[in-house]
Parts: structure tokens; C-alpha cells; sequence
């Protein structure tokens, strides 16, 4: 069955606003610095840039393209928690997204190989950011 990249941010963004995650869209998608002082808890924005592409019959081909989901958490005094906060995210958001691909939809598969998680501490913030990037596979039609 062939999909669009925004198919898939949109099925992801739906696993984010909803149980068990109840995460927030960002105001903006290219930074969190509209957010407003103390809005920025459990905040997220996705991005999805392009990837490798293997044609295929009938004008399909199979794209590997690159999803990135970040998260903020308030550090609230307690940088160590909300590391271990974010750390417990990401862990549920891998599990969340490849059993969305592989089981709900069917309409994408994660691959073992290509996914990178950082926490960051962006200067002068009050929140850490969870950078999660995955390689989302599926069959797109040119």
C-alpha cells in the first residue's frame, strides 16, 4: 500500500497527542522559543526529511526516509529525573512508533539500523530536549 510522508508524520503526531503519551505540539516546528515561559512540558514538534529511495513497478518505489521526534521535559531543579524522564520517553516512543508501522497501520516498518537518541541541554532553557531520529521504510507511488 503506498503512503506519503505526511500520512506518517500525521499517524505518529496522533500517537503523541494521544494516551499514553498526551504530549503537546509545539507552536512552531522549528524551534520550541514561541513556547512561553513554563509551556514547554512534555511539548514535541516532528520532522521528516528525505531519504534513500529503491524504484520499484507501476511507479512505487521503497523509501527509507528519516523521522525526527523531539521532546521537552521542565528540569524543575531535578536535571537528573528529567534525563531519566526522557530516557523512559524514548524508550516508549521507539516501542510506540514500530508497533504503530509494524502492527496498527502496517503502513510503514522502522529498521533496526540508523536510529540515533540524544538529550540535550539547550542554552539559557528551562527544559532538556529529547532528540529521537528513526528510519521510517515504506512504499511511496512516484
Amino acid at each position: 500500500m503506498a503512503t506519503t510522508p505526511d500520512v506518517l508524520v500525521g499517524r505518529v503526531r496522533s500517537l503523541l497527542i494521544n494516551a499514553p503519551f498526551f504530549y503537546r505540539e509545539a507552536v512552531n516546528n522549528e524551534d520550541f522559543s514561541l513556547q512561553g515561559i513554563g509551556s514547554s512540558d512534555a511539548v514535541f514538534r516532528i520532522k521528516m526529511d528525505g531519504g534513500s529511495s529503491i524504484g520499484g513497478f507501476a511507479y512505487s518505489e521503497d523509501r527509507t526516509d528519516m523521522l525526527t521526534v523531539e521532546v521537552t521535559r521542565q528540569i524543575a531543579a531535578n536535571y537528573h529525573n528529567t534525563t531519566a524522564l526522557l530516557t523512559g520517553d524514548c524508550n516508549s516512543l521507539v516501542a510506540a512508533i514500530i508497533r504503530d508501522g509494524h502492527v496498527t497501520s502496517g503502513a510503514y516498518t522502522v529498521p533496526d539500523n540508523g536510529r540515533v537518541w540524544e538529550t540535550l541541554a539547550p542554552s539559557g532553557a528551562s527544559y532538556l530536549l529529547l532528540r529521537l531520529t528513526l528510519p521510517i521504510n515504506y512504499e511511496a507511488q512516484v
